[in-house]
């Protein structure tokens, strides 16, 4: 079937997604979503993202990974829909509703956006587990992570796939499994690497992973006091984009602040 129908592209911190207006758009088929974000045959993205206005101060979302699977929520999407919402001419701050609650997006400083997840009613848990002879900290920040804390930079490679993919099922995560991030420090930044379910590779940066990592590194759930200034955070495969994790009333929210903008424009000319 023809159509000539208009999605747009945007990235935040280098993670990618597909956005479509439901006034327009019905929700896609798994054929189709794996199809668009494929990125030699179609756009390419890491995921798509069925937007709806409710109001001015109002809006939800369907979020859907590469491979169709849905996701309750997504750090990088929030922003970059908040982009995408403020090129519409909405209200900030903006209320998102998604699978995981609500989502509060604003604007901030330098151009970027941040989005406030609240916790209150899905309290943040940090559970130890052996995996693979590792021991990690598994976080449900939106969805769940197992956070690898290392003691050195690691690069993206065959052999780290194959661990990552050997790490993605701890029991403790349930029939899904979990993302697994990989965690150091340089300096006063917090560098991470996500391998995402549902994409089933390390994308260039991952939000909830990111706010895992903060989470565990700040050691705010074991004691300590989150602190004032927030925690810097850098994506490894996205050095040039800085992030911050940032909360008021830790550890009933969280606030990921970091660029999220409108890459193109474009239109489907058919379906398949």
């Amino acid at each position: 079937m023809m159509l000539n129908r208009q999605f747009s592209k945007l990235e935040a911190a280098g993670n990618d997604f597909i956005f479509l207006d439901a006034q327009s758009w019905s929700s896609p088929n798994a054929k189709q979503i794996q199809s668009w974000c494929d990125r030699v045959f179609g756009v390419g993205a890491d995921g798509l993202v069925r937007m709806s206005l409710i109001s001015p101060k109002e809006s939800s979302w369907e979020f859907y990974n590469r491979d169709a699977s849905k996701a309750e929520m997504c750090g990088n999407a929030a922003r970059a829909a908040a982009a995408w919402l403020a090129d519409r001419g909405v209200q900030f701050p903006h209320l998102l509703r998604t699978e995981f609650g609500e989502v509060v997006l604003d604007q901030a400083a330098g151009g970027r956006w941040s989005a406030q997840l609240d916790y209150t009613h899905r309290p943040l848990r940090q559970i130890a587990v052996q995996s693979q002879g590792q021991l990690g900290q598994l976080v449900n920040t939106g969805v769940p992570h197992l956070v690898l804390m290392q003691t050195q930079a690691l690069n993206v490679s065959e052999e780290l796939r194959r661990e990552a993919r050997a790490h993605r099922f701890p029991k403790e995560a349930g029939p899904d499994g979990a993302n697994v991030t990989y965690a150091w420090r340089e300096g006063d930044v917090i560098e991470v690497m996500t391998f995402e379910r549902g994409v089933e590779d390390f994308t260039l940066s991952c939000g909830t992973g990111m706010l895992a990592a903060a989470v565990v590194a700040s050691g705010a759930l074991s004691g300590d006091k989150w602190p004032a200034s927030g925690v810097k955070i850098r994506p490894r495969l996205c050095p040039t984009a800085a992030l911050e994790v940032r909360s008021e009333s830790f550890p009933r929210e969280l606030i990921l602040i970091g660029p999220a903008r409108l890459v193109f424009e474009g239109r489907f000319k058919h379906l398949d």
